[in-house]
This record gives C-alpha cells, structure tokens and sequence, in this order.
C-alpha cells in the first residue's frame, strides 16, 4: 500500500483553487492601483507557478512505487545491483513557454551511462514535468531496460501516476502514455525526491531550454556539469 505524506487529491484541488482566487485579488489590485492588467493565461500561470513551488516545499520526501514496497530516503541514493535510475526535469520561460525537458540515466555507481533532451512548447510547468518524465520513460523503453527507478521533483505528478488518477489539466495525454509504456518493464519505481537531489538535470534542462547545452552532454560531459556529479 502506497501512504501519501501529507495532503489528498481533494485537498490539493482546495489549494490550488485557494491560490487561483489569491492571484486574482492581486491582480485586481494592480489594475485599480496601478493599472496593469494580466491576461488569463499569465495569471493561471503565475498560479500555477506559486501552487507549485509551495508544494515542494511543505512536503516530505517518500518515494512512491507503483509495485512493491521501497525504502524511504531523503536524498539520491545509487540503484541496487541490476537497476538504472532515471531522473527527469524541465526548465520552463513561461512567458515564451519554451520548454527544455531532460532525463539522465545513471547506473549503480552513479555514472551518467545515457541521456536525451529536447526543446519543446508548453506554457504550463505541470505538463513540462510529464513530458520530462515521458522522455525518460521513452528513454528506458529505447535501451531495453527491465528494472528501473524514475525520479522526478514534481510530487503532484508522481502522485497522479502512483493513484492513477490522470490529471485533469493539459498533461493528462502525457501521463496516460507514461502508464501505457511502463507496463513493458519487469519492474519500476516512480519517486519524488527533493529538488536538491535533481541538480544534474535541473542545470542540463536549463542549458537546453537556453540553447546552451552540448547535443551529446550525457556522452563529452560538459565541465560545468562534472562538478554537479
């Protein structure tokens, strides 16, 4: 059975709701004080945005497993003999809403043995960290691999994939293709872990949403990049 740290489904739609109204008082502030005015796209963002950041910083880090049961660890931590881990991230410009969606597959000791990253489209940091997540999963399928542990900093996101409740936002298409394609690995973990334990991806998502990133970074791995490891 998979225990959830702090909130249920139900609470967080009342929190994301909370935000969406706390936004629009702000907004409706700088149009009577200041006038300026927020489209509905920038404002949906900004809550999106703020509902995101806030619940990655008042939760625990569990890992989540959609088979068995898995250790509870408040940091990366190497695969066990036979596994790859897989960590996915995505760096998103909100207001042109490039997106650069990176996975990083590393093996027991920690060596970055494989990689790919992409630039796409997206105004929502949701559906971004799907499709990063879509990327690595793509990834594992590709190297035919077995067991595998995916890790992502977007606990919204692992909890909808471990409940199996599809988001009702923009990432629900992504997330039904990440269900489908896992069910060609012997055995997997999907876990959250804190944004500190996602450093390596989140520089490599950066670069590559900048433009900044070697096409082949996971094989010539960039200097900057080694001190990350």
């Amino acid at each position: 059975m998979i225990k959830l740290c702090h909130d249920s489904s139900f609470n967080e739609g009342l929190s994301l709701i909370a935000y969406l109204l706390w936004q629009i008082w702000k907004n409706m502030n700088l149009w009577v004080f200041s006038g300026i005015s927020s489209s509905p796209l920038e404002i949906w963002t900004k809550v999106e945005s703020s509902f995101y950041e806030f619940s990655h910083s008042s939760v625990c880090t569990p890992h989540y497993r959609l088979s068995t049961s898995f250790p509870l660890t408040p940091s990366w931590i190497p695969t066990s003999e036979g596994w790859i881990k897989i960590n996915c991230d995505a760096s998103v410009d909100v207001v042109s809403g490039l997106v650069g969606a990176v996975t990083v597959m590393c093996d027991l000791n920690g060596f970055i043995v494989g990689g790919d990253s992409k630039i796409l489209q997206s105004s929502s940091i949701n559906c971004a960290e799907a499709m990063a997540l879509r990327l690595g999963v793509k990834l594992a399928v590709k190297h035919n691999l077995y067991y595998v542990c995916f890790e992502s900093n977007n606990k919204s996101l692992i909890n909808r994939l471990v409940n199996k409740s599809l988001s009702r936002w923009l990432s629900a298409s992504i997330e039904e293709d990440i269900l489908h394609d896992v069910r060609d690995f012997d055995d997997f973990i999907c876990s959250f872990v804190s944004r500190s334990c996602n450093v390596v991806v989140d520089w490599v998502a950066r670069n590559t949403r900048l433009n900044t990133c070697p096409v082949n970074w996971y094989i010539s791995i960039p200097q900057d990049l080694q001190h990350l490891l």
